[in-house]
């Protein structure tokens, strides 16, 4: 049963989605369990959507809706858009974390026409005063990871996210390289 607040919750996303030229018929809004959240899925169009609706939507998942598109190449076009603007507010914050900090100037950036990544990793590390080798390893030419078994006793937590944040706010992914952690057992 859907409570008040539930229709007015569907109400506003109907409205903003509509506002993304997107119909109120050609959207549905179901509770799954799998996901343990709400589930906002919209049908095919009878014509395709713009890039800037599709932004338009994008911006309304970063608000932490979850939204798919029925039509598969919609749903691609939607999914990339979507991670570019993550990427982007993502890079934003880290920045902004790392103004407040005075570690925003003198950021190294990664220029693989003249470093490796291992290179450009203990030069950020040296930027967020750690050690090389401390938090970032590399995993392969074009993905850098935080240190297997890095332990949060052998540094302070905010030395960790300086060096996050670092890599976060650089120009690493518009290298090609990802900045990631790899799961693994304890």
């Amino acid at each position: 049963m859907t409570t008040e607040r539930e229709k007015e919750l569907f109400g506003q996303v109907l409205a903003n989605l509509a506002a993304c030229g997107i119909a109120k018929g050609d959207v549905s809004i179901s509770y799954e369990d799998y996901l343990q959240d709400y589930e906002v899925v919209i049908r095919e169009q009878a014509s395709p959507l713009t890039s800037e609706d599709l932004a338009g939507v994008a911006r309304l998942s970063s608000g932490g809706l979850i939204i798919r598109f029925q039509d598969a190449a919609t749903d691609e076009r939607f999914r990339t858009l979507e991670a570019s603007q993550l990427h982007e507010k993502s890079r934003a914050d880290a920045q902004a974390w790392l103004r407040d900090r005075n570690l925003l100037a003198g950021l190294p950036l990664f220029d693989p026409a003249t470093q490796d990544l291992a290179t450009y990793a203990k030069s950020v590390e040296a930027h967020c005063g750690v050690g090389p080798g401390t938090v970032l390893e590399v995993h392969d030419p074009h993905l850098l990871t935080l240190r297997h078994g890095l332990g949060l006793s052998a540094l302070s937590a905010d030395a960790t996210l300086s060096v996050i944040n670092a890599v976060t706010a650089s120009n690493l992914r518009d290298s090609g390289v990802g900045f990631g952690i790899i799961g693994g057992t304890a």
